[in-house]
């Protein structure tokens, strides 16, 4: 019988070991996602801060550049968030962003 308690001891601790280690790795996922986040956020903010508006532009066009230089600031590092932008207020043709014809 000490053979089954000790095998049963031995799933316990490996058990609790993958537990404890999930925990860990949740733990670091959440720390990353949330400084990563932070760091997205705080370029964002900067590139906001310093734009530099033309009151001699209407809205409309002040607009439009801020778009177009927005996600011109994110086509290096945001790849993926500079298309979204994009494709959302219809800035560029599906091949204009692509180098490709139509």
């Amino acid at each position: 019988m000490s053979t089954l308690s000790d095998t049963m001891r031995g799933v316990e601790y490996r058990d609790a070991r993958l537990q404890a280690q999930a925990s860990r790795d949740d733990l670091n996922f959440d720390a990353g996602y949330n400084i990563g986040m932070a760091e997205a956020e705080h370029e964002i903010a900067g590139f906001a801060k310093k734009y530099k508006a033309d009151p001699s532009e209407s809205m409309d066009a002040r607009c439009q550049r801020f778009v177009a230089e927005f996600i011109g600031s994110c086509d290096c590092c945001y790849d993926e968030l500079a298309k979204a932008v994009a494709q959302a207020v219809g800035m560029f043709e599906e091949g204009d962003r692509d180098g490709k014809d139509g």
